[in-house]
């Protein structure tokens, strides 16, 4: 049993991050392979350590555990997700997304969401579309929260760089207005080996009218296989 247990990484692949975009890439990681992404970021609403460990189990469906470091203390953040393929090729990335809240105390609210995640390559360009609903927990039940939205548009410079533009907003539900938690984004990528890759980003929060700065990296650790 104890040899069932240990494993050993190979065959690692280039990342497949949804860092550090707001949007989620509608590919999967590669086949069988553990990825893990972390990061911090600092604005005027506070500060997180993002930490999220990705595992696709052969090339359909994507488990995903994400948590805040910076609140592990307090209120994680929590949250336990899947991305399950629909179209995967060199021409359309396509997954549906269903993620649930984990709350560990009672200042945590439960929330899940189900999204459509869209990604459309035009080497070196590419696009990416995320649409869905946001659903919170309230005294006796669960509530529609609102559609989260994000477009984004990419370009690769090379094989090593990538940079983006986006924005992504909360429409409708538990808004004041039509919109609410909106962000303008724009970061870079950089695969500093076939399996690490480095990130930043800049934003500005529409809301809290102020900047938001993050910076982090995704490591794709291969495939594990029993000793």
């Amino acid at each position: 049993m104890l040899l069932g247990l240990l494993a050993a990484a190979a065959l690692a692949a280039t990342p497949t991050p949804d860092r550090p975009h707001v949007s989620r890439s509608g590919y999967l990681v590669a086949p069988s392979t553990l990825e893990m992404e972390a990061g911090a970021s600092w604005s005027e609403a506070g500060h997180a350590a993002p930490a999220l460990v990705k595992y696709a189990f052969e090339d359909y469906v994507e488990g995903r555990i994400g948590v805040d470091l910076a609140s592990l203390d307090g209120a994680p953040s929590l949250e336990a997700g899947t991305k399950i393929r629909i179209v995967n090729n060199e021409d359309v990335g396509l997954a549906a997304y269903l993620a649930s809240a984990v709350p560990t105390s009672s200042r945590e609210r439960w929330h899940g969401t189900v999204q459509g995640l869209l990604t459309i390559p035009f080497e070196p360009a590419y696009v990416q579309l995320n649409a869905g609903a946001l659903l919170v927990g309230a005294p006796g039940g669960v509530r529609f929260g609102g559609m989260p939205l994000a477009a984004l548009a990419g370009v690769g410079f090379g094989r090593t760089f990538t940079g983006f533009a986006e924005v992504a907003a909360l429409a409708g539900g538990e808004c004041q207005g039509a919109m609410c938690q909106g962000l303008v984004d724009v970061g870079v990528g950089w695969l500093l080996t076939d399996i690490l890759r480095v990130d930043a980003g800049v934003g500005w929060d529409l809301d809290w009218g102020g900047p938001r700065v993050q910076a982090g990296l995704a490591a794709n650790l291969g495939r594990f296989r029993a000793l």
